[in-house]
């Protein structure tokens, strides 16, 4: 009698996958010298193993492929058939093959392939007659591109006969299937590659991860190679070889090397990544080609030769360069699907089903708490009506004791249906929540996604900055809601970025100051609650919270006497503000006070988390970043302010206090309570959320009051927030805002109370802003004055330089006056005062840093904006233009009329 196979499918998939995954570690181990290769008996148990269990679930494909798999090796277990290079190769494929045949069955795909190409490669080997039918063309066989003078151009390549087609393999399988799982497994190789690579940088000796990403190129080289992905499989053989000359030592570690063999990477990623969008890998890799057999030699790294032809997508003789068309086209048809096992937006419409169930739970308790109240109010009627049941002669004409008793069985009635529905309400909400966390964890990614490239980041922006920096990452395996992860590498990157560029010191810098000279920036990740704590920290520089009070009176948003009242921490967050900087040099690059608000608004807006900073002098600064676990549900606190209701995420919440009105002081001018010693300022939300009108409004500090405050957190500064009543605390589904509020930065969603009213989900950290912004306003005394009114000096030796930046400065309405050199500029600056002053280096008689370094030497031009742009963009030519002077340095290569625009305007606030 048949039997259902399929519940053994999963064990079988889960064993072979072990079995094959030990064959294809035992063949790769032993891929630098495969004729020293000893077959155990345990890979033979493997093949045989898996041939058995595929033959008696009816798996012939597997089976037969696993049949010749074990007899080859056998035969090298016998010593009849020698593991030269090339069975190697192909033992190593078909174990490959047996792997994707696996997932197939996983997936419940027929195995549809024609094996009958692998059989005969198979059978060929086992009588010792295998040859590969297309081998890689030999390096010496690949002619060097002819080195061009500077006058002459490329000459046309002599037209030959095309070469005979190759004849196709015989039963050659449909691969496309195979691609999408092979660019989701050559992304975490590149990974790997690249972190092995930076780790070498430091520990160039460490034959382990040198053996490691050996592995990893030889497995991607195999991977490549068995799909007909040449362009990959020759540049991961190349940089096989260069490992392996590492590994025997034919080859020292430097540099120049590291750069090489990561450009090699990046190239294939680049590879890779058209792949998965269905393209076909169209650069001409011969000059990397070269490069990479030039090092393996032994040779000294040098700058990649540009190539001598166009890259016209045609083939050349070594089979570098191929036409888009000459690919099979199937071959990419599958590679962009957005599926492992489902599709991610059916994943999606899961989740907000499940959110919608939250919310239907949550309408149900009040339905429960309805009836209760029901309960109680028919129990009190009818406590009213028993009386009347004495008497005969009442309103109810005799029949008062049979109402009465009707009365009792109905109260009876809904006093079990109250019950009931609670228990059945209990229960559901074990299964909710049980629901809601497994679906939720289906849609969850670690944080290792976003991170596993943020080494290779680092150095290159380490190296661009002429600085060393080690980095640090803990907890990359904190998972977060997939939406979460697609949005948080960018504001992680930047403000590893900003680490690294503000914070950590040149090497020279810090090797003074008695620091280490390479600086450390740690990324770490924990589970904190409901939410996860992302730390980025570095140990430079720290934030220099004196430079941000200057800058904060400079820009009137205080006045010197309040600014000094002000805790540090509140002052240092005061770089959220757009265009907010303490950089003394503006830059193409840098010191424009744009990115960290940018940075702020993804985090709170986009993600519905909290930014926060800690800095000590000279010890570095940590940037806490508080996320959500995911932003489909949410736990809030819903409280009344006003006649409405407004929701709060609970972890935002640190504590709920009552306190008399009288208990209130006043600091800065600011409403305040004193809590365990710590003085924490308090804002009524009606009041920032504007929901009266101001002859309306009471002073909350009346005698009399009792104030229900909410302790509200963001990293370590606190604000009380001062609602009418507390209503309730919930898990709700958060609904997106509609269109007409999208750019509201103080709600972040919508949800709907038990009684189906919608209720506003407000941003925390949107509070403490407007809490600050009612304090500014106080002090603020900004000046209007129109753009037109200022006068700027242009300083510049060439003429069409002069002109092109007057046209451009006075299309903005400012007024331009000119200068020739240095000499000139001075004297016109002396007989008239100027609101900026532009100024080129390079002139006759004085340069631009003299008459930076001259104007600061008079008052009337100590603090008067200057820039410089000039063509010379190295670090020391920034360096000094700060030293004498300079508020702006812009590089006229990376020249951007919009760039200069902006700078000023910044500058003219």
């Amino acid at each position: 009698m048949a039997f259902d196979k399929s519940k053994f499918i999963p064990r079988f998939v889960q064993e072979s996958r072990e079995h094959l995954k030990f064959l294809s570690d035992e063949l790769q181990a032993h891929q630098a010298d495969p004729t020293a290769w000893t077959v155990s008996g345990d890979c033979v148990r493997a093949a045989h193993t898996v041939k058995g269990s595929a033959k008696i679930l009816g798996l012939k494909p597997i089976s037969e492929v696993a049949q010749h798999l074990e007899e080859v090796l056998r035969a090298i277990q016998k010593q009849t058939v020698s593991p030269d290079t090339a069975v190697h190769e192909l033992l190593l494929s078909t174990s490959v093959l047996l792997t994707a045949f696996i997932s197939q069955i996983e997936l419940g795909e027929e195995i549809e392939t024609d094996i009958t190409g692998v059989m005969e490669d198979l059978e060929s080997a086992l009588r010792g007659e295998y040859k590969p039918l297309i081998e890689e063309n030999p390096a010496e066989e690949v002619p060097p591109a002819p080195p061009l003078s500077s006058k002459e151009e490329p000459a046309a390549p002599p037209v030959e006969a095309a070469p005979p087609p190759v004849p196709e393999k015989k039963g050659g399988f449909d691969k496309s299937k195979f691609v999408a799982r092979f660019v989701e497994e050559a992304r975490d190789h590149i990974n790997t590659l690249n972190e092995g690579l930076i780790n070498l940088e430091t520990q160039p000796g460490n034959l382990e991860i040198i053996d490691q990403i050996f592995r990893v190129a030889h497995t991607l080289k195999g991977a490549s190679k068995i799909l007909g992905l040449k362009p990959v499989s020759l540049l991961a053989h190349k940089v096989e070889d260069v490992l392996d000359s590492l590994r025997n030592d034919r080859v020292r570690f430097n540099k120049p090397l590291c750069d090489l063999l990561l450009k090699s990477v990046d190239l294939i990623s680049e590879f890779v990544e058209q792949i998965a969008a269905g393209q076909s890998p169209d650069t001409d890799i011969r000059p990397l080609i070269e490069a990479l057999e030039s090092a393996a030699r032994g040779e000294p790294v040098t700058a990649l030769k540009p190539s001598a032809q166009s890259v016209s997508g045609e083939e050349d003789e070594t089979g570098l360069v191929r036409k888009a068309s000459d690919l099979p086209q199937t071959l990419f048809k599958t590679a962009t699907s957005d599926t492992v096992r489902i599709s991610t937006n059916k994943l999606d419409d899961t989740v907000k089903l499940m959110g919608e169930i939250v919310s239907n739970h949550i309408r149900m308790k009040q339905n429960v708490l309805d009836i209760d109240e029901l309960s109680k109010l028919f129990n009190k009627h009818l406590d009213q009506l028993a009386p009347l049941a004495k008497s005969e002669q009442g309103p109810l004409n005799g029949r008062s004791s049979e109402i009465v008793e009707m009365a009792r069985a109905i109260h009876t009635r809904l006093k079990t249906l109250s019950s009931h529905t609670r228990d059945v309400m209990s229960f559901q909400s074990l299964v909710t929540d049980d629901l809601r966390e497994k679906v939720l964890r289906m849609r969850m990614l670690p944080l290792s996604t976003v991170l596993d490239g943020f080494p290779r980041l680092v150095r290159d922006i380490a190296d661009a900055c002429g600085k060393q920096v080690r980095l640090d990452i803990q907890g990359a395996g904190t998972e977060l809601d997939k939406k979460i992860i697609e949005r948080i590498g960018d504001p992680l990157l930047h403000m590893v970025r900003n680490s690294i560029d503000h914070g950590i010191e040149p090497p020279e810098v810090r090797r003074e100051t008695g620091k280490e000279e390479t600086g450390t920036v740690r990324v770490s990740a924990e589970y904190e609650g409901g939410h996860v704590l992302i730390r980025i920290e570095d140990d430079g520089t720290g934030i220099s919270v004196e430079k941000i009070r200057e800058k904060a009176v400079m820009k009137k948003i205080y006045d010197e006497e309040t600014v000094e009242g002000i805790p540090d921490a509140e002052i240092i967050n005061l770089i959220f503000r757009p265009g907010f900087s303490t950089s003394t040099l503006i830059t193409e690059v840098s010191g424009r006070g744009v990115g960290m608000d940018v940075v702020r608004d993804n985090i709170v807006k986009h993600l519905k988390g909290s930014v926060q900073i800690e800095s000590k002098k000279d010890k570095g600064t940590t940037f806490f970043i508080r996320l959500p676990l995911t932003l489909a549900v949410m736990r809030l606190m819903l409280v009344r302010v006003g006649s409405i209701s407004v929701a709060i995420p609970l972890n935002s919440i640190r504590e709920i206090i009552r306190v008399p009105a009288e208990s209130l002081i006043e600091v800065v001018n600011r409403h305040a309570v004193s809590l365990r010693d710590q003085i924490i300022p308090v804002a009524e939300l009606k009041t920032l959320l504007d929901l009266e009108e101001t002859d309306a409004r009471q002073d909350i500090a009346r005698p009399g009051n009792n104030l229900v405050i909410l302790l509200v957190a963001m990293g370590t500064e606190m604000l009380g927030l001062i609602v009418d009543e507390i209503e309730t605390e919930e898990d709700m589904e958060i609904k997106p805002l509609p269109d007409h509020m999208k750019d509201n930065e103080l709600v972040s969603g919508i949800t709907l109370s038990g009684r189906n009213e919608i209720v506003l989900v407000l941003q925390a950290p949107r509070l403490f802003t407007l809490a600050r912004t009612a304090q500014e306003e106080k002090f603020r005394h900004r000046t209007s004055v129109a753009t037109k009114e200022f006068r700027i000096l242009v300083v510049d030796d060439s003429v069409s330089t002069r002109h092109v930046e007057k046209n451009i400065l006075e299309a903005q309405g400012y007024q331009v006056e000119l200068a020739a050199d240095g000499v000139e500029g001075f004297e016109k600056a002396m007989e008239k005062p100027y609101d900026l002053i532009l100024t080129d280096i390079e002139m006759p008689r004085m340069d631009g840093f003299t008459l930076t370094e001259a104007l600061r030497q008079e008052k009337t031009y100590r603090h008067t904006p200057i820039i410089i742009l000039s063509s010379r963009g190295s670090e020391e030519d920034k360096l000094r233009g700060m030293q004498v002077g300079a508020n702006g340095y812009l590089v006229k290569g990376a020249f951007d009329p919009q760039q200069l625009t902006d700078t000023i305007n910044k500058l003219m606030q």
